[in-house]
């Protein structure tokens, strides 16, 4: 199968790369309330403790991993980006408090085979009825088998959401972020 590998920003390029977060900025001021949102990360997992983040479901689909606890920071980081809680402590996501749902899909490493990928979006798709958005920012070669699960999570009604144009990597030729 093929692996895809995260990697940080300062990391030389490989073939599947995290993606480079980008201060958000906005005039707009987020109420303190919390959103009544679930958004899947599909990723290393989410760290079923942090303070700021609101874990509602995790699931693991690395072979020997019996959780969706975050064991390389990754999926912590985007899952904060996403929704972490308007507590007065540190940052504040663009949907504070959103439920969150681990699906960890990459190993402590940062691999992510698409095989193991493939596993997680079937699993935000029998979630359907619960799972609003799903995202995914990992960037692998071209795969017609991964974009295709993508399309059927969306016929499910779930929002994907996806890294693009990493390392100034031409997204056309990156799965998921060729996928119309």
């Amino acid at each position: 199968s093929i692996n895809a590998t995260l990697t940080n920003a300062s990391s030389p390029a490989s073939s599947c790369q995290m993606q480079r977060v980008v201060p958000v900025s906005t005039d707009m001021n987020v109420s303190a309330s919390d959103y009544n949102v679930d958004i899947a990360i599909l990723d290393t997992g989410v760290s079923l403790t942090h303070p700021d983040l609101n874990v509602y479901r995790d699931v693991s689909i690395i072979n020997g991993t019996t959780t969706g606890d975050d064991d390389n920071g990754h999926g912590s980081h985007v899952a904060g980006v996403a929704a972490a809680k308007d507590n007065d402590v540190g940052v504040v996501g663009i949907a504070p408090g959103a439920r969150i749902w681990a699906i960890k899909v990459c190993d402590t490493h940062g691999e992510c085979k698409i095989t193991n990928q493939i596993k997680g979006i079937e699993y935000a798709i029998q979630h359907a009825h619960e799972i609003d958005v799903l995202n995914i920012s990992i960037e692998n070669p071209n795969s017609p088998a991964l974009n295709s699960i993508i399309d059927t999570a969306i016929k499910a009604g779930i929002t994907v959401v996806v890294s693009a144009g990493n390392y100034g990597k031409d997204a056309s030729s990156t799965t998921p972020a060729n996928n119309p």
